[in-house]
């Protein structure tokens, strides 16, 4: 009797045991479950998705793998001890058809499994984000890119159990999974040394070189992401006593994301010890930074019209010329030349024939609408014209299309030696709010022509040529020029200006 009930206890614990596994693994599932929609929903509706969205599913996959392997072990392991878990409770339940028994697996097999398991999930993602990737950080947006080679990866981990599910294919499901375990916790460091050190948390100089790296993007909008990097190595060199040193990362840091009031506090303390008690000047040339462009929007003149021909080759100066692409009104275009000659003091000229559109080089999203890379928007523009005239002419391409620059969502504008392309895409609708759109288009029109210069962004919010993050940081930063930039504009102009007249006179 006493051995029957030892039997029917064995077996009560084990049924216990059981629906806790089974509940503890209905949490990690249900928690993948939404992380998994949340990603999808992100992904099919915009095109992108946060990077920590894809770690912590990744994870969770992982984690809820180990616990399968381990369930799976300590179950082997009670069978080979006492048979009678191998048994039915009721016998009700022993009269229902009894599913196919599942070959046990060795020790050594669920080892490999669970190392594979990290391999395909952990390991080689990461090899692919850290190779791939110019700086690497988990804030930073995936895309359909990273989503498919973390699925396919999963895909691959799974491959053993279809293609060798055999018990004899033992051997070869353990090669497959322990491998790429052994490649990718060698290549995971070795990338990490050698392409992104600053990744080390036991490096001292971790803050040194993320700060170089973020410093050697070329992407003004990328690096912004990052301009909290050099500001904390700005903060160890201020530590260390080197005034000058700090003050130029503090402004590198401010001139990519204006919006930090400790680092811009700390850049005025150090000016102001360093015997530099006037930091950027706020003081706007002509008029105050947030001040209007105009007292009446819709009496402005028309701007003249030329052609993009061998005429231009007799302006006296630096003139720009407004390009404007289909699908941008007249309006629009007056104001756009009306600021420029206004307030950068310019020649400015309207092409009078619109650009057609080419086709669109992505689109992210259901939710999003296409988006056209600059450099096929530029390539559209050298296409229609035949003749470039040799004068300093700045070109500012003008698109209602939403446009964008590589690794970025999408871009307001972007700066060249020779010009600019900007997009209104980002600023309104410019049938219910024309003004509003115009005012916004001509901000960024001085931005970019002013970067055209080669005068970099200012780390003054009230300078028109700060970088902004978004519409309300757009909106909020200055109109205008500083006097700082103004200067620097002032000066590259002049030089341009008396290089055309130089040339002019040897002709």
């Amino acid at each position: 009797m006493i051995p029957r009930l030892s039997k029917v206890a064995g077996l009560k614990r084990c049924v216990a045991n059981k629906m806790a596994g089974t509940m503890i693994k209905g949490i990690i599932y249900k928690y993948l479950a939404k992380a998994v929609v949340v990603l999808l929903l992100g992904l099919v509706l915009f095109g992108i998705f946060p990077g920590t969205g894809l770690a912590i599913v990744l994870s969770l996959v992982v984690l809820l793998r180990f616990f399968d392997l381990f369930q799976q072990g300590v179950t082997q392991r009670k069978s080979e001890v006492n048979p009678i878990f191998n048994q039915q409770i009721s016998k009700p339940t022993q009269l229902k058809p009894q599913p196919r028994p599942i070959q046990p697996r060795s020790t050594r097999e669920l080892l490999a499994d669970g190392m594979g398991v990290i391999a395909f999930a952990i390991f080689l993602p990461l090899a692919f984000a850290l190779y791939t990737n110019e700086i690497f950080s988990l804030e930073r947006q995936q895309s359909w890119r990273e989503a498919l080679v973390a699925i396919g990866c999963i895909g691959l981990y799974v491959c053993p159990h279809v293609l060798f599910k055999a018990p004899a294919q033992a051997q070869y499901r353990i090669m497959w999974w322990t491998i790429p375990f052994f490649v990718g916790l060698f290549l995971v460091p070795h990338l990490v040394e050698t392409n992104h050190p600053y990744l080390n948390p036991e490096n001292p100089d971790r803050n040194r070189l993320a700060a170089e790296r973020v410093l050697t993007l070329k992407n003004n909008v990328i690096s912004g992401y990052y301009a909290g990097w050099i500001t904390r190595y700005a903060e160890d060199v201020e530590t260390r006593g080197d005034t000058h040193q700090a003050i130029r990362l503090y402004e590198e840091s401010l001139r990519r994301e204006p919006n930090q009031p400790a680092a811009s506090q700390r850049l005025k303390t150090l000016l102001t010890k360093n015997g530099n008690p006037t930091p950027p000047v706020n003081i706007p040339i002509q008029a105050p930074p947030n001040g209007a462009y105009w007292t009446n929007f819709y009496a402005l003149e028309h701007a003249v019209h030329h052609s993009i021909d061998k005429d231009l080759e007799a302006v006296p100066s630096c003139t720009v010329v407004i390009v404007p692409f289909e699908g941008v009104d007249d309006k629009m275009l007056d104001a756009i030349a009306y600021v420029v000659h206004q307030e950068l003091q310019l020649h400015v000229f309207i092409a009078p024939n619109r650009i057609s559109l080419p086709p669109y080089s992505r689109k992210r999203g259901l939710a999003t609408n296409p988006q056209w890379q600059t450099d096929v928007i530029f390539s559209a523009f050298t296409n229609s014209v035949a003749h470039f005239p040799k004068a300093p002419i700045k070109f500012l391409l003008v698109t209602s299309a939403d446009i964008y620059m590589e690794q970025t969502a999408y871009v307001y504008s972007q700066a060249f030696t020779w010009g600019a392309i900007l997009s209104t895409a980002r600023y309104g609708d410019a049938r219910q709010a024309p003004e509003i759109v115009a005012q916004r288009t001509a901000k960024q029109s001085m931005c970019a022509l002013i970067k055209s210069f080669g005068v970099p962004p200012s780390l003054d919010p009230n300078c028109v040529t700060s970088y902004s993050n978004g519409p309300q940081e757009f909106d909020a930063k200055g109109n205008r020029p500083n006097a700082e930039t103004w200067s620097l504009y002032q000066k590259a102009l002049a030089k341009i200006n008396r290089g055309w007249a130089a040339f002019q006179t040897r002709r």
